[in-house]
């Protein structure tokens, strides 16, 4: 864990801790979720390569993914069992 230490105006944390309040939070605790949110927005604004499939390759895929829910699929517990 990261510690961090910053200041504040008294009128920024007098707005903080009224919000904070509001919440039912403390102000450093408020401060955590502001910080906490803004990370994740960054994590999620990180774009994730996707790949699309052939209209074939689909097919086949929603094909398996209904037969596995109407438990129609084997678990193995190894390769080697396919091969058994």
């Amino acid at each position: 864990m990261t510690k961090v230490e910053f200041s504040i105006t008294n009128r920024e944390a007098e707005l903080l801790t009224v919000r904070a309040a509001q919440l039912g939070y403390s102000l450093t605790t408020y401060i955590k979720l502001l910080a906490s949110q803004e990370a994740s927005k960054t994590i999620g604004a990180q774009s994730v390569p996707v790949f699309r499939l052939s209209s074939k390759a689909e097919a086949r895929a929603l094909k398996a993914a209904r037969e596995h829910r109407a438990g129609n699929t084997v678990c193995f517990d190894s390769f080697v069992d396919l091969t058994a």
